[in-house]
């Protein structure tokens, strides 16, 4: 379902400016997961599992444009330019010249591969009770999203032990300008852990997070809400 209201046990689709917040559940709320997909991800599809919408990434096609930009101008670069020939004259290498080009230009293709990354999408599950799960997926975008979560997803999950509450924290950027950020008071730690490092809700979804968050936790019932202007 897309709506601007969260349901329990169904899909919420809360598209933004800057980017978009899914909020997935079960109908038993025993969890609850926001994921935050930044603008340049709004290409993903759903499809159903289990008489469950869940939401995948599409083909992030801007930047597999890129790489092939990229691989083209070096490979100009490489013919017009006498920067084989240099290689030759430094390693003393004997390869046909169709060869060397070859060789290089797969070892860019794969560098630019590796280092040209889709933008982090980050995820944060409540388990009632249990505590807070916290995923960052940065990956290959020419791989699909399910290699990328076996090979690249950061988890860290923090217990309810640990977890002395979640909170809306004030802080300052470039030019003091005032942001709000979600973060998560752990116990022991001497730092706040913040529960979307990489990308920013506004303070609107922020509040719908930390209220549906601290239901989950430990079973607060009053909402944060607006303050009247």
């Amino acid at each position: 379902m897309i709506s601007e209201d969260y349901e329990f046990g169904k899909t919420s689709i809360l598209n933004r400016k800057k980017y978009t917040l899914v909020i997935d559940g079960d109908t038993s709320r025993s969890f609850v997961r926001f994921t935050v997909f930044p603008k340049s991800n709004l290409k993903f599809k759903k499809f159903k599992s289990n008489e469950r919408v869940k939401v995948s990434m599409g083909i992030q096609y801007h930047q597999i444009v890129l790489i092939l930009l990229l691989n083209i101008l070096f490979h100009a670069i490489c013919v017009r330019s006498k920067f084989l020939e240099h290689i030759d004259k430094t390693f003393e290498v004997s390869i046909a010249l169709s060869c060397q080009i070859m060789v290089v230009m797969g070892l860019f293709a794969l560098g630019t591969i590796i280092l040209v990354r889709g933008p982090s999408v980050e995820t944060v599950t409540i388990f009632k009770g249990t505590g807070l799960q916290l995923s960052r997926v940065k990956g290959i975008v020419i791989f699909p999203q399910q290699w990328n979560r076996k090979l690249f997803e950061q988890v860290e999950f923090i217990s309810n032990e640990r977890i002395i509450d979640v909170v809306i924290n004030e802080g300052f950027c470039r030019g003091f300008r005032v942001i709000f950020y979600l973060a998560a008071i752990v116990r022991k730690s001497p730092t706040l852990k913040l529960l979307f490092p990489s990308n920013l809700p506004n303070i609107d979804d922020q509040r719908l997070i930390y209220n549906i968050s601290r239901k989950y936790l430990n079973g607060q019932e009053k909402p944060l809400r607006r303050t009247k202007d």
